[in-house]
C-alpha cells in the first residue's frame, strides 16, 4: 500500500497560505493563489474550474475545499482514500 496525505494535511497546509498541485481520475489539478484569490484549477485542461474565495479568507478556503468534487467525488475523500497519485502531491 501507497503512502498517501490526508485530507487534513492538505486542510492545515491551504489555512497556512500553501498551495498544492496533485494528480486524480487522470488529470493534474491545482489550487493556487493569484490576483488576491485562490482558484481550483484542471492543470491538464488549462481550466480555471472555479475561483474560490479571497487570499486572506482561510476560513471560506477550507469551507470551499471541503466541498470540491472531482468527477462526483468529495476533495476530502479523494486524499483520505488515496484516491490520487501520491507521487503528483506537492504542497508549495
Amino acid at each position: 500500500m501507497r503512502n498517501y496525505v490526508p485530507f487534513r494535511t492538505i486542510a492545515d497546509s491551504l489555512a497556512a497560505g500553501r498551495e498544492i498541485e496533485f494528480s486524480s481520475h487522470g488529470k493534474a489539478y491545482s489550487i493556487t493563489n493569484s490576483g488576491g484569490y485562490w482558484h481550483f484549477c484542471c492543470d491538464t485542461d488549462g481550466a480555471l474550474l472555479e475561483t474560490l474565495c479571497p487570499f486572506s479568507d482561510r476560513r471560506a478556503l477550507l469551507a470551499r475545499v471541503a466541498e470540491l468534487r472531482i468527477e462526483g467525488v468529495p476533495l476530502p475523500r479523494i486524499f483520505d482514500t488515496g484516491d490520487y497519485d501520491p507521487s503528483s502531491l506537492y504542497i508549495l
